[in-house]
């Protein structure tokens, strides 16, 4: 079964249930509870649904989504495609990119999907998952590292970005 298969299945069993549980996933799509974690936080990151511990329950109207952010995309689009595009040209295979959260950073994200050997480093769930499934590196950093279980927590070369 694909990922989006399996995430509408989700999203399926949510509507009917009202709730939907890790483990019970995991057993239902022979998969690891790790996998169903992830498709969650992919889910909640896009406002289908609201993460829980343990699982999830439906997505309320306007809970998850920031209409603000919402507006903003759609302000200046053409600007920021174009900012986008420009900025995609200019990075090159093997390089290590900061991208800040923001509407017009996303946009840039959206055009490097489909770079190799290119690793991002962000502070914004939207961005990462704009990049997943996609063959570059993500790395997604925190202001509270020391709040973040471990394997979160990822060590930065120690050579400069741009070498």
């Amino acid at each position: 079964m694909l990922n989006e298969e399996r995430r509408r299945v989700i999203i399926e069993t949510l509507t009917r249930d009202g709730r939907v549980l890790v483990a019970d996933l995991a057993k239902q799509f022979h998969t690891s509870q790790v996998t169903i974690r992830k498709d969650l936080e992919i889910l909640h990151a896009h406002g289908q649904i609201h993460r829980t511990h343990g699982g999830a329950l439906p997505a309320r109207e306007g809970m998850l989504e920031d209409p603000t952010l919402r507006e903003k995309e759609k302000l200046h689009r053409k600007e920021k495609l174009q900012i986008a595009a420009a900025a995609a040209r200019m990075v090159k295979s093997g390089q290590v990119l900061i991208l800040d959260s923001g509407t017009t950073t996303t946009a840039i994200a959206r055009c490097l999907r489909d770079f190799q050997n290119l690793t991002i480093i962000t502070n914004a769930v939207n961005i990462a998952v704009e990049l997943s499934g996609s063959d570059v590196d993500v790395i997604l950093r925190a202001a509270a590292c020391e709040k973040i279980p471990s394997p979160w927590w990822v060590p930065l070369p120690k050579r400069p970005c741009g070498g």
